[in-house]
């Protein structure tokens, strides 16, 4: 595997590492399907677009950071979301490839199905922007497979179609327990789903790389504890605590390893009154208000903004920003 090390703009000096903002928009109506619900009516009326996106986005824009936003093709399909969609792209953050169903499986498909879902993505977001009067020949150059299900042909494909980089590798040794989890609270421990990558993926590197033998795609890991690789994404460390998160966290700042720090269109939604488990297994995060998860997203951004240099994950591939590989 080809490492890299964050170099900073030739024009700024005594950065502090990058750190990346990303937020993965699975609809209320994606979450319900991930745990054997029927998607209700959400894929039109949707909390994540209405009430969550909204909040996000105000708390970005007063702090001034820049984001990466992960959308699903789907979405980007529907009128009322599009305006959305413009509202991130006109904000100044970047809009990123999450497939177009959502399917927590890619890798179980051939060649030409994940060929024509990723590309069905694209076509979506791309119109979706351009119905907005957003400037044409822009298109999103990143990628993130639900449930982290990525393999080489995937990645030889992203090459293929001109994405510049993937954000699917989750690097961690614990995928097999994330799913005893998942079956654990969804009541199915044998519903197909594929999600959270295989054991090997723990020995991967933590720091953004290019992928040995795709020359030009650049793999953006998320961030995981760095001895343990346990899993400190919003989700994780709202249940776990600000401490957890700041603990973690610190271990990149001193071993200067750029930080791609995880979120959720839903982390943002109130989910008193919405039924997105079937059951009361696993219920501790839906159960936190949202007025606290909001507490927790300002307190976790203000550390981040603090301690990282928060930039887009597109714009650190730039040249001028591209680290150097060793």
């Amino acid at each position: 595997m080809v490492t890299m090390m964050f170099m900073p703009h030739p024009t700024i000096h005594n950065l502090p590492p990058a750190a990346f903002i990303q937020i993965d928009l699975d609809g209320v109506w994606a979450v319900r399907r991930c745990y054997g619900l029927d998607e209700g009516e959400y894929l039109e009326n949707d909390p994540v677009y209405e009430e969550g996106i909204p909040r996000f986005l105000e708390i970005l824009d007063r702090k001034d950071i820049k984001a990466t936003f992960f959308v699903v093709g789907r979405d980007a399909l529907i009128p009322k979301k599009k305006e959305i969609i413009w509202k991130i792209l006109k904000a100044g953050h970047e809009v990123g490839n999450h497939s177009f169903n959502h399917t927590l499986g890619l890798t179980r498909l051939s060649d030409s199905e994940i060929r024509e879902d990723i590309a069905k993505t694209q076509e979506a977001l791309i119109e979706a922007a351009r119905s907005q009067g957003y400037p044409s020949g822009w298109r999103p150059v990143g990628f993130r497979a639900p449930g982290y299900d990525i393999d080489i042909r995937i990645l030889r494909i992203l090459k293929e179609m001109g994405f510049l980089y993937d954000a699917s590798l989750f690097p961690t040794y614990w995928g097999f327990l994330m799913r005893l989890i998942d079956g654990y609270i969804s009541g199915r421990f044998f519903s197909g789903k594929r999600q959270y990558g295989s054991f090997r993926n723990g020995f991967q590197s933590l720091a953004p790389h290019e992928i040995e033998g795709i020359k030009g795609l650049y793999e953006i890991p998320v961030s995981v504890s760095p001895y343990l690789r346990l899993p400190f994404h919003f989700g994780i460390s709202c249940i776990k605590g600000f401490s957890y998160f700041r603990r973690i966290a610190e271990r990149f700042k001193k071993k200067g390893i750029p930080l791609l720090y995880l979120f959720h269109g839903v982390d943002f939604v109130d989910t008193e009154n919405i039924q997105l488990l079937p059951g009361k297994r696993g219920q501790k995060f839906f159960s936190i208000s949202y007025q606290s998860r909001l507490k927790m997203v300002e307190g976790i951004l203000d550390y981040i903004r603090e301690n990282f240099t928060i930039i887009k994950t597109c714009d650190y591939l730039k040249p001028e920003f591209t680290p150097n590989v060793i």
